[in-house]
């Protein structure tokens, strides 16, 4: 009887976990799911429940960290993977050197139109002038037009930053 409660346990449990699920498998390595919270599979490098945007070639569109943007017309996913680095001058304090931010991009080209297998690279762009603000990634170039919010001098949360981007033809 014991052994019978437990098989029914673990039966529903099984099904419990494997139902609900409205994700699928991307060509380009990546899991994605409703728009729900983005979270990261363990040991994995598969995006799970992330927001994705579509928004169109050459227009502006802003990511949260961890947030996919597929680029309408550009056959391109990118997804926002954060920040690494962040010396920008916070506001309301007066600095020598207006510093820099350093945000972390994977790109995936999904060569759908060719057949080929889809290539990724992961890019960093920066918001420092004199510094790379913009990645050519096969015929398309990534900007960084701005990261919010400006810096406080107790810092920034991961979580509360912005990446405003535009995808171009090269």
């Amino acid at each position: 009887m014991l052994a019978r409660a437990l098989a029914l346990a673990l039966a529903a449990t099984v099904v419990g976990c494997g139902g609900g699920r409205d994700g699928d498998l991307a060509e380009a390595g990546r899991l994605t799911a409703s728009n729900g919270p983005t979270t990261t599979a363990p040991g994995t490098r598969f995006v799970v429940d992330a927001r994705v945007v579509r928004p169109p070639l050459g227009e502006e569109f802003t990511l949260a960290p961890r947030e996919v943007a597929e680029v309408d017309g550009a056959d391109l996913d990118i997804t926002f993977v954060g920040v690494s680095a962040d010396s920008r001058c916070p506001a309301g304090v007066s600095c020598v050197w207006a510093g820099d931010a350093t945000v972390e991009l994977s790109v995936v080209v999904r060569n759908r139109a060719t057949g080929r297998p889809p290539s990724g690279v992961t890019a960093e762009l920066h918001t420092g002038t004199g510094l790379a603000t913009t990645a050519t990634v096969g015929p398309f170039a990534v900007a960084l037009t701005r990261l919010t919010p400006a810096p406080s001098p107790d810092g920034v949360s991961p979580g509360r930053y912005r990446a405003v981007l535009r995808v171009t033809p090269a």
